[in-house]
């Protein structure tokens, strides 16, 4: 499960730590939303703050690409251990999907170090952990 701030450094920035893991993810395990978490990134992605970076219709594309390859679940229970509604879906999202990780940028998420046994991993530690599984898979 990637958190969405994750997703837009992996969308803004190409050769980026977060592109780096999001690629690795994609490569070898499958990405998850929920509708709500694709919605938070929809809207994110369409602020016109990110308008330098790359073009609107750039970051819409990314997001098409994200929901096309995605496994979506409907969380049954969302926790409230965090102070932010947002943490707590990606943390039910995560549970939902019996993600391997949660990849976050956000404190508040990476302070947990973990959730019901499932890490909460920044973009360096998630390629550190899983890059080299990966390239023994190939």
């Amino acid at each position: 499960m990637f958190d969405t701030n994750v997703l837009i450094s992996a969308a803004l920035l190409k050769d980026s730590t977060p592109r780096r893991a999001l690629d690795l993810a994609a490569r070898s395990g499958c990405l998850c939303f929920s509708g709500d978490t694709l919605a938070e990134l929809r809207i994110a992605l369409a602020r016109p703050k990110l308008d330098r970076y790359i073009s609107q219709s750039l970051r819409l594309e990314f997001a098409r690409i994200m929901a096309e390859q995605a496994y979506f679940v409907t969380p049954t229970t969302v926790p409230t251990v965090c102070r932010d509604a947002d943490d707590n879906e990606v943390l039910a999202v995560a549970i939902a999907a019996r993600a391997a990780c949660v990849c976050s940028g956000d404190k508040d998420l990476l302070s947990l170090g973990q959730y019901e046994a499932i890490p909460i991993l920044t973009p360096a530690r998630f390629v550190e952990r899983f890059g080299s599984e990966a390239q023994s898979l190939s």
